[in-house]
């Protein structure tokens, strides 16, 4: 395939572009304090120690297990309640946002996105992380230039990843569609038969060292990066021309 046709990269944001651990804590904290009088945290169990599954889970996901752990009935409310509510709790953020970008990632993301040289399309964002505190990251950490937000997908926008990408095979009609994640059900989104597009590449995403390579080959990853330094474009750019 040559690497320059009709290709549309897409990215995960949460531990694959960025970590932004603190803040997705502060909005859920502040959230479950507010409806449930407990400050319950999004990355880590009710004991305090690390939840080392919470990367693998969506919002609603994560809050039922956080219920459980703590004994607040799940019928306590309505998730749509709680994710008004923890939408209000971001708007409401103070402060700097604690966001870290991976070492890399703004050369590799302006390589991948140049459309001149090498893409069809700006590459764009397809992730379950709430839009306000994804936005905010990405504005902090200087990147949201990067990436085209008409075809961009955050929580709530579609049903789950896969419709997102399905949307983007079926509008933009790309040759191939690469995707990077850093969990297995990324992989797996990119892989279900509803996403049909000619060619599908899923790039797992190591550097945030939750997950190991062989965790997201099973899951269907075609190519694993370790980071986005030390040559990754050129490996990138090497997979997709062989």
């Amino acid at each position: 395939m040559s690497a320059h046709k009709d290709i549309l990269f897409a990215f995960d944001l949460d531990n694959t572009v960025f970590r932004n651990h603190d803040t997705w804590d502060r909005i859920f904290k502040e959230t479950s304090l507010a409806l449930f009088g407990v400050p319950l945290l999004y990355t880590r169990h009710v004991d305090g120690t690390l939840d080392t599954h919470f990367t693998s889970r969506n919002l609603r996901d994560t809050l039922s297990v956080r219920l459980q752990e703590a004994q607040i009935p799940e019928d306590a409310l309505t998730f749509p309640t709680f994710l008004d509510r923890f939408n209000t709790e971001a708007l409401r953020v103070r402060g700097p946002i604690k966001a870290e970008k991976f070492d890399g990632v703004d050369a590799f993301i302006e390589h991948v996105g140049d459309t001149r040289r090498f893409a069809t399309w700006r590459p764009a964002i397809v992730t379950a992380g709430d839009k306000c505190i994804q936005i905010r990251a990405l504005e902090a950490l200087k990147l949201l230039n990067r990436f085209d937000m008409s075809y961009s997908f955050f929580q709530g926008d579609k049903a789950s990843k896969v419709e997102a990408l399905a949307w983007i095979a079926q509008t933009l009609r790309p040759h191939a569609l690469v995707y990077f994640g850093d969990t297995p059900a990324d992989m797996q989104a990119l892989c279900h038969p509803a996403v049909q597009v000619q060619e599908k590449i899923a790039v797992g995403v190591t550097v945030a060292k939750l997950v190991t390579p062989d965790m997201l080959r099973d899951a269907g990853a075609h190519l694993i990066l370790d980071d986005f330094r030390n040559g990754a474009f050129q490996k990138l750019r090497d997979f997709l021309v062989t």
